[in-house]
């Protein structure tokens, strides 16, 4: 195993990267959105 994050990567080690991986997404489509919104108002 390359990676060390948990002693025992179990159920919990996928539903971590689950909500980091939605966290991400929901992150990047404030931003994308934010953007559009500045563009639009000039």
């Amino acid at each position: 195993m390359p990676w060390r994050f948990e002693t025992a990567p179990g159920p919990l080690f996928f539903v971590e990267w689950k909500n980091l991986l939605l966290t991400l997404l929901y992150v990047s489509i404030n931003i994308v959105v934010t953007i559009f919104k500045r563009g639009g108002a000039k």
